[in-house]
């Protein structure tokens, strides 16, 4: 909580990066600059907050492709702490980008990381997921225009039960399955997946070019394989279809003259800086 005096150690390193052969990569890699970003916010200067996260994305554009940079463990938190500078500074609307972002990523890589773990293991990561969707629900219970407020209701149905969806597609996809074929490349495609899922947590602190390379190559073998098992397996391309449902999907399939009421808890941005407090908001389709 000593914001301050992170923000003096902070100026103290940032001067020792300046000087040759600091180490100042090797240092920007580890999240040096999301501790910044993270003690500037906390001291109520979102502009220097602001230039630490736009400095950190900036670097990891030049060097490595988005899909490899978005798994980095400082991202989410730039989103984050980007998003909360817009709802500080009341511009709801410009808050939502970052949020969504932060949303559609945090959710992508839990889908990804699930299928390395065991159920138990993929709910408690879940539970530490990323803030952007308490952010983005923050911002539409404000004054948004309703074509704003259908994007962040798409991404709270895409968001929901992740973890028991992707354990039950799992045994699904084995279980309606009978051609010994189509069942060992659906086991292939699991251990694939496994596989980059774990490269993932690994090159998400300190990645090398080497684990870059090999994630890259994993990451077009599991696309290859995800092709072929679409084009032979009615039931995974079903899963697919399924997973991808959101707000327009659900809409579509509800009968004529009826409609769906839902709720959701969320922790609610307190731009006076309290920080965030649980809120239950309802929402018509």
């Amino acid at each position: 909580g000593d914001f301050a005096g992170a923000k003096a150690t902070m100026e103290h390193v940032q001067s020792l990066m300046k000087e040759p052969g600091s180490g100042a990569e090797l240092l920007l890699e580890r999240g040096f600059d999301i501790h910044s970003a993270q003690s500037l916010f906390g001291l109520g200067d979102c502009p220097g907050a602001r230039r630490a996260c736009e400095g950190l994305v900036a670097h990891a554009e030049k060097y490595f492709d988005r899909s490899y940079y978005k798994s980095f463990d400082w991202y989410l938190p730039c989103l984050e702490i980007l998003a909360s500078c817009e709802l500080r500074a009341g511009r709801l609307a410009s808050a939502l980008e970052p949020a969504l972002q932060a949303a559609a990523d945090s959710r992508d890589s839990l889908l990804l990381a699930s299928r390395a773990m065991s159920e138990r293991q993929a709910l408690r990561y879940a539970a530490a997921r990323s803030k952007g969707l308490d952010l983005a629900l923050t911002a539409v219970t404000g004054s948004v225009e309703p074509r704003a407020r259908r994007r962040v209701f798409d991404a709270l149905i895409r968001s929901r039960a992740l973890v028991l969806d992707e354990i039950t597609a799992r045994q699904r996809l084995v279980a309606g399955e009978r051609d010994p074929a189509v069942i060992a490349l659906a086991q292939k495609y699991q251990f694939v997946t496994e596989r980059l899922a774990n490269l993932t947590v690994r090159a998400s602190e300190s990645p090398s070019p080497s684990e870059l390379s090999i994630l890259e190559q994993t990451q077009r073998q599991k696309e290859g394989i995800e092709r072929e098992l679409a084009q032979k397996s009615r039931v995974f391309r079903d899963e697919q279809a399924r997973s991808r449902s959101g707000l327009a999907e659900v809409a579509s399939s509800l009968p004529r003259g009826s409609a769906l009421v839902a709720f959701t808890r969320y922790d609610r941005f307190d731009p006076q800086g309290s920080g965030l407090s649980p809120t239950v908001p309802a929402y018509e389709v």
